[in-house]
């Protein structure tokens, strides 16, 4: 025979271990994308509607108080910029909004993580069956002409 019992057995181990980390691999990509999707979809989806809402408040602010007096869009535009830069409610919605999209970012980076360990582990599942595959056909090579004995994949239910 030309692989031992034992030989066979690390094969299929391998096979084993490898499906077991394609599984926990899905799973935790699955786990990243709904959560950067509910993340997206609630908080960050959020965030900017309280920016654009206290960007709005502000700049009626600024019409009703007469801040904006320029003559033409331009100096108009100018002043309001330099209103909202003031204005400390949309200053801190900016600032929720930066931190939201940091962590949509984040987030993202994970997803791209776990893509990345789910195809390595099909891969170690494609090379695992590759190695599995070559010894059974070494083994089918090496065994008795007349179906004498059992192969070693069948002894072990492979």
């Amino acid at each position: 025979m030309i692989y031992s019992a034992s030989e066979v057995q690390v094969v299929l181990d391998e096979l084993s271990q490898a499906a077991d980390q394609v599984r926990l691999a899905a799973m935790k990509m699955g786990k990243a994308e709904a959560e950067l999707t509910m993340f997206k979809a609630a908080d960050l989806a959020d965030a900017k509607r309280d920016a654009q809402a206290a960007e709005n408040s502000a700049t009626m602010d600024a019409y009703a108080g007469g801040v904006l007096s320029g003559k033409n869009q331009a100096e108009r535009d100018t002043q309001l910029a330099a209103f909202l830069a003031q204005d400390e409610d949309v200053q801190a919605a900016a600032r929720l909004l930066r931190r939201g999209e940091v962590t949509a970012s984040n987030l993202e980076a994970e997803v791209t993580r776990c893509t990345g360990d789910y195809k390595a582990a099909t891969y170690r599942v494609h090379a695992a069956k590759a190695r599995a595959e070559l010894m059974r056909a070494m083994l089918d090579a090496g065994r008795e002409p007349e179906g004498e004995g059992q192969g070693a994949f069948e002894k072990y239910g492979f």
